[in-house]
């Protein structure tokens, strides 16, 4: 009983495991995990972040620890004349209190200017108190680390439509494969009816050749197919960070297709969510904190600093050898040759050039999105019109066949006839890519899929 018990959750497991590996979500989850492209944006972005952690950073205190110990020698040395200065003092004085208290022979001395042993060891701490230019460089860190982000989500939208797509080609591939591959067995079948029609004198030998040629077309066509199918596999790998030959567990959708009304809305979704819009307000933001930045030279900037060492010419900490010195420091520069208006200036500049980029990409967005609406809906039609096509050449290749089986009609009717049907079921399935291909495209040009959401389930 346990063993079945076993067994059974093996088969139900691998089960799970080939439904999931058939759903498209899948690789989609899994592209967005293990895309190579998309992890070096994730990488710029997480780079962004730390360099706003960096900018940040400058808002606190800065908190040094220096030591030195030094051995000098040679050098200057500085002539302090003490005895020609006070020996006569000393003697003027002794003469007038007739007491010879003050010293009369005192040496001049030579000092040098280097200790020969001397040590410092002192902590230092530095804390900003009005910088105007911290303030407006995190903000500008702060809008880049924003575009990033943005960029890394406009192309994690730009993945999913080009996984699907890799998966709608992979499906064309493997349809077309199955179409030639279902054409090869009519035609054999047209050769073997051949040679029975030449061995009973009903037909003369050209015939056969006739079938022979349209089944080495056939193989050739085999072939070509199974080529597109090999590539469009390894490219689907490709954008999942897969080896080119794992494999893919994919199924033909045939579901109902039905057409949509050009819907304004999808323009206003695109216009409120598209990366691209995003970007661009981002990046007016940054030039703007980037005039700030440059203004705010014309302000002075004040710190407070305060010193706690130990200082003499041995290296020992006591009571004796401590010093503290507390500080505000104050700078202000007042005039650097006009070059903040000249930053100010180009930030303007570029302020202007991604405002007049913005309508740009409004306009271009809305037309991309009613194009693909478009489009859309000319794959449904031809979706429904190949697929009455099938049905008519279908028919119509079972009858000639039946008839040239009986002799009635010319090896030419049917091998049209079979071409008709080949062709209408390729175009079929052109249709149904272009379709489920426009559909993707619409999704990501109208920011259908809530990106935010999606990469965090991950």
């Amino acid at each position: 009983m346990v063993k079945f018990i076993i067994s059974f959750i093996v088969v139900f497991s691998a089960t799970i495991t080939f439904a999931e590996e058939n759903n498209l979500e899948y690789y989609v989850n899994l592209a967005l995990k293990e895309n190579l492209a998309l992890k070096q944006k994730d990488f710029s972005y997480q780079k962004s972040i730390s360099a706003l952690n960096e900018a940040r950073s400058l808002f606190l205190p800065t908190v040094d620890i220096k030591a030195r110990y030094t051995r000098a020698g040679g050098g200057r040395m500085i002539d302090f004349p003490i005895g020609d200065l006070m020996n006569p003092v000393h003697l003027t004085l002794n003469q007038l209190t007739g007491a010879g208290l003050f010293p009369g022979n005192l040496e001049n001395e030579s000092i040098p200017l280097l200790r020969e042993e001397e040590h410092e060891t002192k902590i230092s701490v530095v804390q900003p108190v009005f910088n105007l230019k911290l303030l407006h460089n995190y903000n500008m860190q702060s809008g880049i680390s924003n575009l990033q982000l943005e960029e890394k989500k406009r192309y994690a939208r730009e993945l999913i439509a080009e996984v699907k797509k890799a998966w709608f080609n992979i499906s064309k591939a493997d349809a077309a494969l199955n179409i030639y591959q279902n054409a090869l067995k009519l035609a054999n079948e047209n050769l073997r009816v051949s040679n029975s029609l030449v061995k009973n004198n009903s037909r003369t030998a050209e015939i056969i050749y006739s079938a022979e040629a349209e089944v080495a077309d056939l193989e050739t066509s085999i072939a070509n197919a199974e080529k597109d199918l090999t590539i469009a596999k390894q490219y689907f790998n490709f954008l999942l960070n897969r080896n080119a030959d794992e494999q893919i567990n994919i199924a033909i959708s045939r579901d109902e297709i039905t057409e949509i009304t050009d819907n304004p809305d999808y323009a206003n979704t695109a216009g409120k969510n598209r990366e691209e819009l995003k970007k661009l307000k981002l990046a007016m933001d940054v030039t703007r904190n980037q005039v700030s930045l440059a203004r705010a030279n014309y302000f002075p900037n004040l710190n407070l600093a305060f010193e706690y060492g130990f200082q003499g010419k041995m290296y020992r900490f006591k009571s004796d050898d401590d010093y503290w010195m507390a500080s505000l420091v104050l700078s202000w520069n007042i005039f650097n040759g006009f070059g903040d208006n000249a930053k100010i200036e180009q930030a303007k500049y570029d302020s202007r050039a991604y405002s007049a980029k913005y309508q740009e990409t409004q306009k271009l967005i809305s037309i991309e999105v009613k194009r693909i609406a478009a489009q859309m809906n000319v794959a449904a039609k031809a979706v429904k019109t190949t697929r009455k096509q099938i049905e008519a050449t279908t028919e119509s290749y079972k009858i000639i066949a039946r008839k040239y089986k009986e002799g009635i009609t010319n090896q030419i009717n049917l091998l049209k006839a079979r071409n008709d049907k080949t062709m209408a079921e390729l175009q079929n399935s052109i249709a149904r890519f272009e379709y489920n291909t426009a559909v993707a495209e619409l999704e990501k040009a109208a920011c259908l899929i809530n990106i935010d959401e999606k990469l965090k389930s991950l």
